[in-house]
């Protein structure tokens, strides 16, 4: 209420202030956050019918709150703030022995929305304090992780020595007695793009930078890995496209390893064109290091959805055959990105291994889709994969995205972005009982080393059986020459000796003659690797096509 005066021939004004006035002002105010003390009421504990006719008043329009309050005999006389403060706005403004009561209203109401607020606050502040705990508790274990991969990777260096010394040993008896003996092959299979390559270089140990090449893998490649404890440094190299008839069918001059991109793209374009062709003919790699298992690793060309038809069926068809082999580990790659049901890979794969009997699933560039499990549920929920049978648990890995990496920069690196995954797992409270173990590239490796050496196991029983079988009747030969050595009767030796002498004379006629047809792996040379290992230039006196 403003009043106007004069005072020294000066206009003044004298504000007097109305406390119905400021009391609508609070009422307009309390009518703004009105649905949160309807939740404040609901939430407070009082007796069920004092909280439905509060709620009652506080729904009702200025009118009707008014209305019901006269019809009771006293404007004032409802407790719900709708109700009375509507009163004051509609100019009702009874001010005997009404502002007292007002204003106690309105005390009271303002009472409760600090206690909602004081209670927000606190609620807010035991969040955060939950969330810091989470955080902090993700960081600890997330730490205690990395302590016990740099020990796994200690212990299995140390173990991966022996074993792979006593396999090498027994491969190379197996080879000197021309004995079969299965070794592990693993054919890694996914689209485009799916980190094929990094995968096997994960494998490796080092990186050889193929992944760089935007033209993809065109020709399957072959790598043969051999556990070479003497070679510190990878040794590497490349089969000859055209071996002949050498002895060595491998490259005598090693490649760098910053040199391998440029040689398998080299390879490549030779056979294949330049541009989106593929051929079916291997590239075939062999590399001698410290940190491998005796392994042979197919890296295949990309299953492609678009492009050329033809070319996309060469792909298929060649990628199906190198998995036919049931002696082959298949690792299915699939990426993160795409949900289970879209995938491509895997239904191609379960054409050849319908149970994933011998299948490994990865799913790769985890920490692309990790950033979007938000929640507990949503994690477990991806984690568990989709359209999968329950004996078959799918592996989440990430690889570094830096290049240029030496060996040791590179196996540090899959293990940081293994903790980072596995940390923001661990702050949605995922279930790490039951996940954990198919997390990360150091634990696929763990698996596939485990795998192998059971593949190794199954191919010791047969090939040490082979190995007595063999023993023993070397034994029963040994026996029979010291009982014939023993025969002092001329009678029983002559016999013999004639038929030494026309079996040797036989040979002899038939070298005579042109005939002879020898086994080169049993009794010696053919004739063109009697030429190469004589060091002459030309056959001495012969100039003669040998077709033996």
């Amino acid at each position: 209420m403003v009043l106007g005066g004069t005072d020294g021939n000066k206009e003044a004004d004298v504000r007097i202030v109305d406390p119905f006035e400021s009391l609508r002002a609070f009422g307009d105010h309390i009518s703004e956050v009105r649905p949160q003390l309807e939740r404040s009421v609901s939430d407070s504990g009082l007796p069920g019918s004092k909280k439905a006719r509060l709620s009652q008043e506080a729904s009702q329009s200025p009118s009707q709150a008014a209305g019901a309050s006269t019809a009771n005999g006293n404007p004032f006389a409802a407790s719900g703030l709708a109700a009375q403060l509507a009163s004051l706005s509609a100019g009702q403004t009874m001010k005997d022995g009404l502002n007292q009561q007002q204003l106690a209203v309105a005390e009271r109401l303002a009472r409760q929305l600090h206690e909602l607020e004081k209670k927000k606050s606190e609620e807010g502040k035991r969040k955060k304090h939950s969330e810091e705990s989470v955080l902090k508790q993700a960081r600890k274990k997330a730490e205690e992780m990395r302590t016990r991969l740099d020990e796994d990777e200690k212990l299995s260096s140390r173990s991966g020595k022996e074993v792979y010394a006593l396999f090498n040993d027994l491969q190379c008896i197996a080879k000197d007695l021309q004995l079969t003996f299965e070794h592990p092959e693993l054919v890694v299979v996914g689209m485009q793009s799916d980190g094929k390559s990094s995968l096997v270089e994960g494998l490796l140990g080092f990186q050889f930078n193929i992944v760089e090449s935007n033209i993809g893998t065109r020709r399957p490649l072959i790598i043969q890995m051999i556990n070479n404890p003497n070679q510190a440094q990878p040794l590497c190299r490349f089969r000859k496209e055209h071996p002949g008839t050498d002895v060595d069918a491998f490259e005598e001059a090693p490649t760098p390893v910053a040199s391998l991109m440029d040689e398998i793209v080299q390879r490549t374009n030779d056979l294949a064109g330049v541009g989106d062709r593929v051929s079916d003919v291997s590239i075939i790699l062999r590399v001698e290091y410290c940190h491998c298992a005796n392994l042979t690793i197919y890296d295949t060309p990309g299953f492609r959805l678009g492009g050329d038809e033809k070319t996309r069926a060469d792909i298929q068809n060649m990628v199906m055959k190198l998995i036919e082999p049931r002696n082959r580990i298949i690792v299915c790659l699939e990426q993160s990105t795409v949900e289970w049901a879209n995938t491509v890979s895997r239904p191609l794969v379960r054409r050849v291994d319908p149970q994933f009997a011998r299948t490994i699933l990865v799913n790769t560039k985890f920490d692309n889709r990790v950033k979007e499990l938000r929640t507990k549920e949503s994690a477990e929920k991806f984690l568990a994969g989709e359209g999968i049978p329950d004996t078959c648990k799918p592996f989440f890995i990430s690889m570094p995205l830096r290049r240029n990496l030496d060996s040791f920069r590179f196996k540090e690196q899959i293990k940081d972005v293994f903790i980072e995954d596995y940390q923001k797992l661990l702050e949605v409270g995922f279930d790490e009982k039951r996940f954990g173990a198919q997390l990360g590239m150091c634990k696929l490796k763990a698996h596939l080393e485990k795998l192998l050496h059971d593949r190794y196991m199954q191919s010791l029983n047969p090939t040490l059986q082979a190995l007595e079988d063999l023993c023993k009747r070397t034994e029963a030969e040994l026996s029979q020459v010291r009982r014939e050595l023993h025969q002092q009767d001329l009678e029983q030796i002559k016999p013999k000796a004639n038929l030494y002498v026309h079996a040797f004379v036989k040979q002899i006629d038939n070298l005579m003659r042109g005939p002879i047809a020898g086994d080169p792996d049993r009794t010696g040379e053919t004739p063109n690797e009697e030429i190469i290992h004589s060091g002459a230039p030309e056959w001495p006196d012969f100039n003669l096509a040998f077709d033996i």
